[in-house]
């Protein structure tokens, strides 16, 4: 069934297959996509869940970090809570990405205006 959608849909969205085809076993298909020039690997939380089940804990964070950067909603919704980042909150890395992720919510305009917080109190 994976493979019929990455058929008819993966090049929109190559990231949510990299994890998708890890996730059943099939890594080499996985690599191949991460592999493949023809693809912008933009989604940063799936290209990070991707990186995770393929086993490449560095990439897993670089990914992370661009994507707390980026305001990628489902990161910013899950890294906190989900379970699929169970794996590495054991890694140093994961305390410093739970900081720069709670930097770029907590110090965004919207935020600061929204609890009546003066940016030069900051």
């Amino acid at each position: 069934m994976i493979d019929d959608a990455w058929h008819l849909d993966g090049h929109i969205s190559p990231e949510r297959y990299i994890y998708a085809f890890a996730m059943i076993g099939e890594t080499a298909k996985a690599r191949d996509i991460l592999a493949d020039s023809r693809y912008e690997l933009t989604d940063h939380f799936f290209l990070a869940l991707g990186h995770l089940a393929l086993g490449d804990i560095d990439k897993t964070f670089t990914a992370i970090e661009a994507g707390i950067e980026n305001h990628n909603v489902y990161l910013l919704h899950t890294l906190i809570v989900a379970e699929h980042w169970d794996p590495i909150r054991d890694d140093p890395r994961f305390n410093e990405m739970l900081a720069l992720l709670d930097a770029k919510v907590t110090h965004t305009e919207q935020y600061l205006k929204d609890h009546k917080i003066s940016p030069a109190a900051q």
